[in-house]
């Protein structure tokens, strides 16, 4: 009875808060990798804009009365987004094999850090009910794979958004300078928008 009221108060008492600059001083051996894989989300977030401008340029071709011209620019363009798709297909490639590899060596470092902080544990940390064997296993496998999800794919997520969202405002700007503006302004309502829908889809009514 006793262990089962001790069980429940670990259970309400929230986990500590680690900051993101934690986690990667503690990913800087990796530090060539995510350089590389934080270059490839940069460049996957280039793809759509670099995609909707040659878009733009092969419906102008469809225009020309010059049968040869209009022959030789789709060629040309269809070339370009071959290229293009290449290199979206490297990119994303590079992003998940980085980032991937960084986070876990990251996980591997931790679960030996973990595991080594328990050896260090006295005989009477070891007798507890909520550090048996099931209990300790079970951190060594989820807490370290909890730290991979925050530092690994979800970086380069964030990148990926951030230089999507900046990229397309320059290119818009300099196409059309006025309708580039109005869609750098709108973005902070959109960016709202999303987190006010995701905290009613997971039922925080915190607005």
């Amino acid at each position: 009875y006793l262990s089962k009221q001790n069980a429940e108060k670990d259970s309400k008492v929230d986990p500590p808060k680690i900051k993101i600059s934690r986690l990667l001083r503690r990913n800087r051996p990796e530090a060539f990798y995510i350089v590389i894989g934080s270059l490839a989300s940069i460049f996957v977030a280039a793809i759509m804009p670099i995609y909707a401008v040659l878009f733009g340029r092969v419906l102008g071709v469809l225009a020309y009365t010059d049968i040869e011209q209009a022959r030789s620019d789709s060629i040309y363009y269809a070339l370009l987004l071959l290229l293009l798709g290449f290199g979206s297909a490297l990119s994303q490639f590079l992003q998940g094999w980085m980032f991937g590899l960084s986070g876990e060596n990251l996980t591997k470092r931790l679960r030996r850090d973990a595991f080594e902080a328990m050896l260090r544990q006295e005989i009477g940390w070891h007798d507890m009910q909520e550090n048996n064997t099931g209990a300790l296993c079970a951190r060594l496998s989820g807490d370290a794979g909890k730290v991979q999800g925050a530092t690994g794919s979800r970086v380069g997520n964030v990148l990926q958004a951030i230089f999507a969202m900046l990229i397309a405002v320059l290119i818009s700007v300099a196409h059309e300078w006025r309708l580039g503006l109005v869609g750098a302004f709108l973005f902070p309502v959109m960016v709202l928008s999303v987190v006010l829908g995701q905290r009613v889809s997971h039922g925080v009514d915190s607005v």
